[in-house]
């Protein structure tokens, strides 16, 4: 592992089971802050990011990248959650709307490791049921904006999937889960999950952006 993360660039974040257990942390009293900078400090021994956060002092471990003609935001739904504000925190989500005005490509990868859309459990341990305000605010500023080229990429639920979150500005978003390479089970019939276009689970998947 450390010698593939010596020769290949690999940018990772993390969500629940990850940070504590399935669907954890629920709220900001659910672990210390001597617990989370601990966690914290687990996943820098295992994965070769570019950034961390805040670094050691303010936490978390979100970071902005280049790869080829993309900006990739990767953003951070748990070390934050319930302490400093929803679900980003506030510091996490001003640095978040700062990164996406300064984007000049013709791309911008924008990474939650909870779902954006609502379609699991009705936004179940998701933006939709934790932080529907701050999730508006990213979409109405990237709407206001005219912001292009944006992909939402996400995680969590078994599988991989492909959904179509379309807006009252006549905006659509497109959010990709490329999960997963442990082939865990999970709903994949994509006639029942809500503005769902492609799903597949139980069997090993990735996914690829080709620009």
């Amino acid at each position: 592992w450390g010698k593939l993360q010596a020769n290949l660039p690999v940018y990772a974040a993390w969500d629940d089971h990850d940070f504590m257990n399935n669907d954890q942390p629920k709220n900001g009293s659910d672990i210390h802050k001597e617990g989370r900078i601990g966690i914290r400090r687990v996943f820098k021994t295992s994965w070769n990011n570019p950034q961390y956060g805040f670094g050691d002092d303010g936490g978390g471990i979100f970071l902005r990248t280049r790869i080829g003609p993309a900006d990739v935001i990767m953003t951070d739904q748990r070390y934050f959650r319930g302490i400093e504000g929803p679900l980003l925190g506030d510091a996490q989500m001003k640095w978040l709307e700062e990164q996406l005005l300064d984007c000049q490509g013709p791309f911008i990868i924008i990474s939650s490791g909870c779902m954006w859309a609502d379609s699991k459990g009705n936004g179940k341990d998701s933006w939709g049921l934790y932080d529907k305000e701050g999730r508006e605010k990213i979409f109405q500023l990237i709407e206001k904006h005219k912001i292009p080229g944006v992909l939402l990429v996400s995680g969590d639920w078994h599988g991989a999937r492909v959904y179509k979150i379309d807006r009252p500005s006549g905006y659509s978003f497109y959010e990709f889960e490329p999960a997963s390479l442990g082939g865990r089970p999970g709903a994949s019939r994509v006639e029942k999950i809500q503005d769902c276009i492609f799903a597949i689970a139980g069997q090993y998947a990735f996914g690829e952006f080709t620009f």
